[in-house]
């Protein structure tokens, strides 16, 4: 979240923007050169993740069949990158770096307990499947096709609203 949120905002912020657009570049060119930024170092933290779990498995016996450890790592990774994406929205929508961290840290914070609180059965039950938490676990399927598809639509939101927006040069 801290890394999602000052990459847009965090270059309009320190007046670093201007001479990223002098060149002939759309806005939309590095507004996805943000977003892979952020996409790679997700993916490089939760290849890392793996690959300790993995080691670690054996020497600690701790008995987790390797599909399962990458398959939760996975998710998790993906469930990271929900958070930093939307992150990145509010960056890219307000340009500015502080509020959009709050924004990803509250947005955690409020779908965390969401999930925790809601009942896993009964009428309230339903309150559970709107939290990206929900979908970290393993048993679901497409669980991470979900995930992704939150990523795309925060990124899809920040495409239009950074095109849009008038920026502070």
């Amino acid at each position: 979240v801290w890394l999602a949120g000052g990459l847009l905002a965090g270059e309009e912020r320190r007046r670093t923007l201007t001479l990223l657009l002098a060149a002939p570049m759309p806005r939309s060119r590095l507004l996805l050169a943000q977003y892979a930024a952020l996409w790679l170092a997700m993916a490089v933290l939760g290849a890392w993740l793996a690959g300790v779990l993995l080691l670690a498995n054996p020497s600690l016996s701790l008995g987790l069949a390797p599909g399962f450890v990458l398959r939760a790592v996975g998710l998790n990774t993906l469930l990271a990158l929900v958070w930093g994406s939307a992150a990145f929205l509010c960056g890219a929508l307000t340009g500015r770096p502080n509020l959009s961290r709050w924004v990803g840290a509250g947005a955690f914070a409020f779908f965390y307990l969401l999930h925790r609180l809601s009942p896993a059965q009964g009428p309230l039950a339903f309150f559970s499947w709107l939290s990206p938490f929900h979908y970290t676990q393993t048993s679901l399927p497409g669980a991470g096709w979900v995930l992704a598809g939150l990523s795309g639509l925060c990124l899809a939101a920040a495409w239009v609203g950074f095109n849009r927006r008038d920026l502070e040069l």
